[in-house]
């Protein structure tokens, strides 16, 4: 059953400087070299071409004049992003127009790949997907980047490789100055979550991941947790993924700053607040002009099953 979070006023961000932070979340395509039994087939079967990147850099132009006085951070996700011929040429752009630059990633290229784009690159976010990746090279690729950029690792927690990812992010966790989470899986990444054992449940609730080496950096955290605030001065902090673990995800009604701190870009170029959708196209990437959003929107979603989704501010 699921629970209802009628309880706090508002999610708002754990640090108060990341409402000064507009990110964009840009699948650049949906060629992947994995193809995970968990992901649905059009994030990873390749038929949407790679975007031209003469209109990618127009577009940057036109998003960086509008949200000039917001600290912008361009993330990228696909498909797998590090496959594109031209995704460095981009970042090069991007990196000299002090946009911050985060990648999400399954980790898989070359070590002298990663050494190429590390000069660009703010933060990355890998990701573990048991049933492709070979662990050692995921591995070598957290030690390589965790000494230069914010290394974060998401450890996609499918039920049958449960006890080996749950050793894995607990050897990361204990070696590198990295953060990590175990991440429920939901099907087709949205809507209803695997069938996880209670024992599993009670690991991905209440296990809490510090790394025990310090920090090498003192790097920015985009987003961080999400606060709920109550009307009596109180406040929990959690991170994004609790929120669908304990089935805590639904705010529908409530006011959402999507648009205003975020924007998502789909594989075809289309324009959009959240993953959710809600409000629908705002544009093309293509297009000459595009109207940005100017004000929050209401959500209409039955739950917010994206990490990146939930870590926006919310008010009842």
């Amino acid at each position: 059953m699921r629970r209802r979070n009628q309880s706090y006023a508002s999610l708002v961000h754990s640090n108060p400087e990341h409402q000064d932070v507009f990110i964009v979340n840009w699948m650049l395509g949906n060629t992947c070299n994995y193809s995970c039994s968990y992901c649905p087939s059009y994030l990873h079967d390749g038929s949407h071409a790679w975007i031209n990147i003469e209109q990618a850099i127009d577009f940057c132009k036109k998003l960086i004049l509008h949200y000039h006085s917001k600290k912008i951070v361009m993330e990228f996700t696909g498909g797998e992003v590090t496959m594109w011929k031209d995704f460095l040429t981009l970042c090069r752009f991007l990196h000299e127009e002090n946009v911050r630059i985060s990648v999400i990633s399954n980790g898989s290229r070359t070590e002298r790949w990663w050494k190429e784009a590390l000069p660009y690159l703010d933060r990355v976010n890998l990701s573990f997907h048991p049933q492709s990746a070979d662990s050692l090279h995921f591995i070598s690729i957290v030690e390589l980047l965790h000494q230069s950029v914010h290394t974060h690792v998401n450890i996609m927690m499918l039920p049958s490789h449960f006890d080996s990812c749950h050793q894995l992010a607990q050897e990361i966790s204990d070696t590198f100055s990295v953060s990590v989470s175990m991440q429920p899986l939901l099907y087709n990444l949205k809507g209803q979550i695997y069938p996880y054992s209670t024992a599993q449940l009670d690991i991905l609730n209440k296990t809490v991941l510090s790394p025990s080496v310090p920090s090498l950096l003192q790097a920015d955290h985009y987003r961080g947790e999400m606060v709920k605030a109550y009307t009596d001065g109180k406040r929990e902090s959690y991170p994004c993924h609790h929120y669908i673990s304990s089935f805590e995800n639904n705010w529908r009604g409530w006011s959402c700053m999507a648009g205003m701190e975020q924007l998502v870009i789909a594989q075809d170029g289309n324009v959009y607040r959240g993953w959710c959708m809600n409000g629908g196209i705002i544009g093309n990437i293509a297009d000459r002009q595009i109207r940005f959003p100017i004000h929050a929107v209401y959500c209409s979603s039955s739950s917010c099953s994206c990490n990146f989704d939930i870590l926006c501010t919310k008010h009842r």
